[in-house]
C-alpha cells in the first residue's frame, strides 16, 4: 500500500481478506504525517533497508519482533490494529455500517464482535437514561 493509492484526499484500496473495494477519506493527522514522509517509494512502510516488505508475512514478523523489542505483551500482531481501529470508531459513536465502510468487513456479526466491549459503557448509559428519573422511595 502506498502513495499510488491516494486519490483526492482518500485511500482507494482493496481489503485483502474480503476483497472489498474501499475508498477511505484520509484523516487530517494521517495526511500531515504522510506529507512529512520521504517520497519516491511505492509503499508507505519500508524495511530498514529502504525496500517494501516482501510479503504480508514479512511485515507481520517485523511487527511482532518490534512489539517484543518494545517489551509489549506477547501475542500482539498487525491484526490487532484493525480491531483497535474498529473499537475506536465504535467508541466515537460510529454505527456498525460506518465501521464496515472503513474496515471492509462484510459481516455485521464480525464488526459487532470487535466492538461489543467498546459499545457496552455507552449503550448502558443510554439505557439508564431512557429509564428516566427513579421514583422517590416511600419511607
Amino acid at each position: 500500500m502506498g502513495p499510488q493509492l491516494v486519490r483526492g484526499g482518500a485511500l482507494a484500496a482493496r481489503q485483502e481478506k474480503t476483497k472489498t473495494e474501499l475508498v477511505i477519506p484520509s484523516h487530517p493527522v494521517l495526511r500531515s504525517e504522510l506529507g512529512q514522509a520521504p517520497g519516491g517509494h511505492l509503499a508507505f512502510l519500508m524495511t530498514a533497508e529502504g525496500t517494501p516488505f516482501a510479503s504480508g508475512t514479512a511485515f507481520y514478523n517485523w511487527f511482532v519482533d518490534c512489539c517484543a523489542a518494545a517489551g509489549l505483551l506477547p501475542g500482539l500482531s498487525p491484526h490487532g490494529l484493525g480491531k483497535a481501529c474498529a473499537r475506536r470508531l465504535a467508541e466515537a459513536g460510529c454505527s456498525t455500517h460506518k465501521i464496515m465502510a472503513i474496515t471492509g468487513h462484510k459481516s455485521l456479526a464480525e464488526v459487532e464482535r470487535y466492538t461489543r466491549d467498546a459499545n457496552q459503557p455507552r449503550l448502558a448509559a443510554a439505557a439508564v437514561a431512557k429509564m428516566g428519573r427513579a421514583p422517590k422511595s416511600e419511607t
